[in-house]
């Protein structure tokens, strides 16, 4: 289960040359990069493992009152350090049941393995059709060919 972010398709841009955004750095676009490729492997391991009997969500929870981007000097970081998001967020307990919903499914809720959900729907992203040359160019970084 991958945590996921609106952010993945509001300000992502990814780039399998400039993974670590060296070229074009930005901290709201990296953290956009970082929620897109979440569900791109969300993705990815779904359609390499889920026939081995793995299953995998990603899933935003929604705004969450927590101490996201504290310390960020973004315009981001500069709202999450007023009241707005105490006010407008909902609580980190809210946001964790729907976590739960995922690992513990009733038997009403039909989960789908692979896809990326908001607002407890599963929701289409328009996103390259990148996910197996992410997932070779993230273990070449990582080195894991090697091990």
């Amino acid at each position: 289960m991958q945590t996921s972010s609106n952010a993945a398709r509001l300000s992502a841009r990814v780039d399998l040359d400039d993974l670590d955004n060296a070229r074009n750095y930005s901290p709201v676009r990296a953290y956009g990069n970082a929620k897109l490729e979440h569900v791109l492997f969300t993705r990815e391991l779904h359609d390499r493992y889920h026939e081995q009997g793995l299953s995998a969500v990603a899933f935003h929870p929604g705004g969450v009152a927590s101490n996201f981007a504290q310390t960020s000097r973004s315009p981001v970081g500069t709202l999450f350090r007023t009241p707005v998001p105490r006010l407008l967020f909902q609580s980190p307990q809210k946001a964790a049941r729907q976590l739960l919903r995922f690992v513990t499914p009733t038997p009403e809720e039909c989960v789908v393995s692979g896809a990326y959900y908001e607002n407890g729907k599963p929701r289409t992203l328009k996103a390259p059709p990148i996910g197996p040359q992410l997932w070779e160019a993230t273990t070449a970084l990582l080195d894991l060919n090697k091990r």
